[in-house]
């Protein structure tokens, strides 16, 4: 791992203590309250579920930081597989149904007053995008997903971390 990379992911890894820090702070001053206040004793647990679980999630991106090239490599390998299987499955003009399960997430269909709504979900990691079709399958729209932050991820998951800048820390 190069010493930009890791410079990055060690600064990362300072914040995520430091609100790991915090998120336990907040839990000690939330179960000191619960204790006084027995009536809402509920109210205060759900407090402390919401903060530890978002402790959890910081604790497994620290241990994503603190091994980024095997996370960088298996990102890479997923995005290489999906992407390849998406080329086989272009190349032979037509979807079979097993091809059909390993893109498809799930399909949900409702009536509307204007007709069928179809909501298709593919399995991420691949969705980069989305496009809109008209009915004779034309593109009628196209934007970047936004669960992809092209600025931020595209130089992680690419190795190339030239274009991060000190203020572009990945999150």
């Amino acid at each position: 791992m190069s010493l930009h990379k890791a410079n990055l992911a060690e600064g990362q890894i300072k914040k995520l203590k430091e609100r790991l820090k915090i998120l336990d702070d907040e839990i000690d001053a939330i179960l000191l309250e619960r204790i006084r206040d027995r009536d809402n004793a509920e109210r205060y647990g759900r407090m402390i579920e919401k903060r530890q679980a978002e402790t959890d999630s910081i604790h497994t991106r620290i241990g994503e930081l603190e091994n980024l090239s095997d996370t960088i490599r298996k990102k890479q390998a997923t995005i290489k597989k999906d992407i390849s299987m998406i080329d086989d499955i272009l190349a032979a003009d037509k979807i079979s149904e097993a091809q059909l399960r390993l893109l498809i997430d799930h399909i949900k269909i409702s009536e509307t007053e204007a007709g069928l709504d179809v909501k298709i979900v593919i399995k991420a990691p691949f969705r980069t995008h989305i496009e809109e079709y008209d009915e004779s399958g034309e593109v009628v729209d196209s934007a970047a997903s936004l669960d992809f932050d092209f600025d931020r991820l595209a130089p992680l998951l690419f190795d190339d971390f030239s274009e991060l800048s000190a203020e572009q820390e990945v999150s």
